[in-house]
């Protein structure tokens, strides 16, 4: 028992280590990883703290725009750095999804926080938030299997794509139509456009969860497969 414990032990330090590793915390792939972290905080302070410019009452929102954009487009440049000059690395695999995941978190809970009055708002971070704890405790039991969903699926990438247009729209073109908008016209868009994020991140949710249920039966076939080879064997003998 005590031999397990601290063969369990050493295999976590090890796992540990290849995945932080000290020269990997420099890379800039990495580093653009830390800083879209910050832009996260960045934008939602700035949305969520009305200033104004000039006499500008918007601009607060131009700004957090452009924080908003930047922190995607470093998403972008971050890949293509990593690929381009091989600067990979384990530390990466595990940043870069956990920095995306908090920009679309900032993003949603600035929504919330704006819009709270509509139960679509509310359904659409209910949702978000039950699939992402979802996927993060399929993404630990199958490790444990030695499995994965081996990165972002089509219909994964489709709900993201979703996703970020229909909360850029309402957060970032919604408060411009309220100049000519009443308040009740725009929340009939702003609970539509939810509602079609919502659908599109179940239908990802309802499809992560039958590909995880898929790659556990075929990580569980090999030993099921040896068991009964095993009791062949012990039967001719």
């Amino acid at each position: 028992m005590k031999n397990n414990k601290n063969s369990n032990n050493a295999n976590f330090k090890n796992v540990a280590k290849s995945f932080f590793r000290k020269e990997d915390a420099f890379l800039i792939p990495n580093i653009l990883c830390y800083l879209r972290v910050l832009l996260v905080i960045a934008f939602m302070i700035c949305y969520l703290i009305p200033f104004e410019i000039h006499g500008n009452e918007l601009a607060h929102i131009y700004i957090a725009t452009g924080i908003m954009m930047l922190a995607a487009y470093s998403d972008f440049i971050d890949g293509y750095i990593a690929r381009t000059f091989d600067q990979k690395s384990e530390l990466g695999k595990v940043l870069d999804p956990i920095a995306d995941k908090l920009l679309q978190l900032g993003i949603i809970i600035v929504l919330v926080i704006k819009y709270h009055s509509s139960i679509y708002v509310c359904m659409m971070f209910s949702v978000f938030l039950a699939k992402e704890i979802t996927l993060f405790f399929e993404d630990l039991f199958m490790a444990r299997r030695n499995t994965s969903f081996d990165g972002a699926k089509w219909y994964g990438k489709v709900s993201s794509f979703v996703f970020y247009v229909v909360t850029c729209f309402i957060l970032l073109v919604v408060p411009f139509l309220s100049l000519s908008m009443d308040m009740e016209n725009q929340m009939i868009i702003i609970n539509v456009c939810c509602i079609i994020a919502t659908i599109c991140l179940i239908l990802a949710w309802v499809m992560y969860f039958l590909l995880f249920l898929k790659l556990m039966k075929k990580a569980n076939t090999p030993s099921t497969e040896k068991k009964s080879s095993d009791s062949e064997d012990s039967k001719h003998d």
